[in-house]
């Protein structure tokens, strides 16, 4: 069984979606593979914090960015 526990937002909305699904998760450290929207969010936020970083404020080129990073 796995010991380390961080907390989170989504962790918690896990619980309580699906205690079972959670308990597998966390406590087996079972991982699934993330589906098309987690691997979305995952490029805008990479994308995000590109451009924060090093200050780009051209939407086109934090677009590549993004798709080339996916």
């Amino acid at each position: 069984m796995k010991i380390k526990y961080r907390h989170s937002a989504s962790k918690t909305n896990t619980f309580i979606d699906s205690p079972p699904f959670w308990i597998i998760n966390e406590l087996f450290d079972f991982e699934s593979e993330p589906n098309a929207r987690m691997v979305m969010g995952l490029a805008a936020e990479d994308a995000a914090h590109h451009a924060l970083s090093n200050q780009i404020n051209d939407e086109d080129t934090i677009i590549d960015y993004s798709k080339k990073n996916m």
